[in-house]
């Protein structure tokens, strides 16, 4: 997916119930929403970008972070798909972001 193997981690809702967002938004991957974000009240380029992002909806994790940091949107969360710097990795596309993953959850 990310030109690096597979995810090093798939999380479900009740491992994600250990992982605030913002730290799990700091990860290269994918979060699958659980329910449609509440744009109310955010600039109206954020509400056009993402109005029709609903349950199901898979973000990459800079469109997440992107919504949950920069513009305070809460993100209820199914699942996620994280990669963490591996040393048998092959590729270098994820290391620059990866190195920034903490190991587990905070």
């Amino acid at each position: 997916m990310l030109g690096d193997g597979e995810p090093t981690h798939h999380l479900d809702a009740d491992d994600l119930a250990d992982w605030d967002v913002d730290t799990l938004t700091r990860c290269p991957g994918y979060v699958v929403l659980a329910a449609a974000p509440d744009l109310a009240g955010r600039p109206a380029h954020v509400r056009g970008a993402f109005a029709r992002v609903t349950a199901g909806t898979v973000l990459a994790m800079p469109f997440a972070r992107y919504l949950a940091h920069d513009h305070g949107v809460h993100l209820d969360l199914t699942e996620a798909l994280i990669w963490h710097e591996r040393p048998d990795a092959k590729g270098t596309r994820v290391r620059a972001t990866a190195s920034a993953c903490p190991a587990g959850p905070r």
